[in-house]
């Protein structure tokens, strides 16, 4: 799960710009500066990597940290890493 993690990461950054770092996998991401747009886009590239779509609710309810989603894709997910 740890891969999925930092790819998940990887992912926030290239969205927002920011630093590896600056992320904590723990911290709600809304929190991290997040917006609605952000997560589509993020929400795009985890479905072409991991078959797997995060509905609105969901990210902005019980999973709402990389943590979090990690664990849902880990169960989820339907392509092969």
């Amino acid at each position: 799960m740890d891969e999925i993690k930092n790819r998940l990461k990887q992912i926030v950054c290239d969205v927002t710009k920011m630093e590896m770092d600056e992320i904590d996998e723990n911290e709600n991401l809304f929190s991290l500066g997040l917006n609605s747009m952000m997560l589509y886009d993020i929400d795009e590239v985890i479905f072409e990597e991991f078959g797997v779509s995060l509905s609105v609710e969901l990210v902005t309810g019980e999973i709402d940290t990389i943590e979090k989603i990690a664990e849902y894709l880990n169960n989820n997910k339907t392509k092969d890493e």
